[in-house]
């Protein structure tokens, strides 16, 4: 089996759907392990194959596009996806083995650098795509002190900033999305076309 998971099977009608219902967005889930499964690697086929498609659509119904870098259970070894394997090979898969990947990430900025380089090259590609209405750095970046005592936001926050930097050198138009570090923000500088996407999830699942 693909041990990354295939992107969900959705169509042109979705689109058309959305669009009849009054959204004007389409949040569109990327991976990192997808684009990223070799150190170094950069599978151009996964955007021509499966983000243009989606552009397309959009463009057609007049939607716009904000493009995810989701994870959730940080990577497939975890009983999740977002991560490459190559990343995570170190830890055992456990809850604990997650905690550690995770935290570990925020303190290795050779790690962080090549999700930034994928975000570059992403970028290069659709700077001067319309329909792309911007880029989702992380989906709910989490934080475990209990892994890593000294960790808190500002961790997050300075690999926010060096994706931004490396981001806006290949596109200055497309709006970046940030989400905070556990749902709280830190001290990150106000910037122009950077928005804060928080998930605030309280009684949006709650029984009627």
């Amino acid at each position: 089996s693909d041990p990354y998971g295939r992107p969900r099977l959705h169509s042109e009608t979705d689109y058309a759907r959305f669009a009849k219902m009054g959204f004007n967005v389409v949040r569109l889930p990327i991976s990192w392990a997808r684009l990223e499964p070799r150190p170094g690697s950069f599978v151009n086929s996964y955007l021509t194959g499966y983000v243009n498609r989606d552009v397309q659509w959009a463009k057609k119904y007049g939607l716009y596009i904000v493009l995810d870098m989701h994870q959730y259970k940080w990577a497939y070894r975890f009983g999740g996806g977002g991560a490459p394997d190559w990343t995570v090979r170190q830890y055992p898969k456990s809850e604990l083995g997650m905690r550690e990947a995770i935290s570990e990430f925020w303190v290795d900025n050779t790690l962080q650098g090549h999700l930034i380089r994928v975000w570059t090259e992403i970028a290069r590609k659709y700077a001067n795509e319309p329909t792309i209405a911007g880029y989702d750095i992380l989906n709910e970046p989490w934080i475990f002190t209990s892994v890593i005592p000294h960790l808190n936001a500002s961790c997050i926050d300075a690999f926010y900033q060096k994706a931004i930097e490396a981001i806006r050198r290949v596109d200055q138009n497309h709006i970046i999305f940030l989400e905070p570090a556990n749902m709280n923000t830190w001290k990150f500088p106000i910037e122009s076309k950077v928005v804060w996407s928080p998930h605030f999830y309280p009684l949006s699942f709650a029984s009627h």
